[in-house]
């Protein structure tokens, strides 16, 4: 295979997928590596699930580059999935992109994972003028839900994609999805409201080179902004504010 030009005139981005780990069982997601203007990708890697004792993530980049014959310092730009997802998957990605893009004086763009869902090639879609839910972190009886219009992703879609809010039952019914894209954890109340009403629901998949891809859509920032999105406040900050009140 003949790749691409990876001299410094070409932009190099390194994509970090790995914001939703229960999404795709038995994986810990994936990194890819592409270059822009045509969207060129050059190479992707599987991330192993963490353990206790090991996590693959920054092994996995540098398999990644090794097989694209790239160096670090080509790097130009690093693509992080940012949430919601999980709590430590999404804190771990966006350390390293911040510390890769240090090392190397790269960007960073930080992607809303509702976004790499909906820009999947491989998903159902929606008819024209109808909207996609991408219900992500369920919990009690809720799920963070942004809603973004069917269509071709563009800045705006970019924009809702990190607008979402957390949603009961009856407000996502109320909203009057056509598709709603969720894992096997999203709250049973969600899941039969969105059954009584006929909307499908199916899994999303968050894959590195759609991240890549998509992440042109956001502008470029420093990597000290590069922050996960989180659903709803942390359980030991509530509590720290209720027993302050108390």
């Amino acid at each position: 295979m003949t790749l691409p030009d990876t001299s410094k005139s070409a932009i190099l981005t390194l994509a970090i997928e790995i914001s939703n780990p229960a999404s795709h069982p038995g994986s810990g997601g994936s990194v890819a590596l592409a270059t822009g203007g045509p969207f060129t990708l050059l190479a992707e890697e599987g991330v192993a699930p963490a353990t206790f004792e090991h996590d693959d993530l920054l092994p996995a980049i540098d398999r990644l580059l090794k097989s694209a014959g790239v160096q670090r310092s080509q790097l130009a730009d690093v693509a992080v999935s940012i949430g919601p997802g999980g709590f430590t998957s999404t804190r771990v990605a966006c350390a390293a992109g911040k510390l890769i893009a240090e090392a190397v004086g790269a960007t960073c763009r930080g992607v809303p994972s509702a976004l790499v869902a909906f820009a999947d090639d491989q998903r159902p879609h929606a008819a024209p003028g109808k909207s996609v839910a991408i219900a992500l972190a369920s919990k009690k009886g809720s799920a963070w839900v942004a809603i973004l219009p069917e269509g071709t992703p563009t800045p705006a879609h970019a924009h809702a994609a990190r607008d979402g809010r957390v949603m009961t039952a009856e407000q996502l019914a109320a909203a009057h999805p056509a598709l709603v894209l969720a894992d096997a954890h999203l709250d049973e109340s969600i899941r039969a409201a969105m059954q009584i009403a006929g909307v499908p629901i199916h899994t999303p998949r968050f894959a590195a080179n759609t991240l890549a891809r998509v992440s042109t859509l956001l502008p470029p920032i420093d990597g000290e902004h590069l922050l996960p999105i989180y659903p709803r406040q942390p359980e030991a900050v509530t509590l720290w504010q209720q027993r302050g009140r108390g």
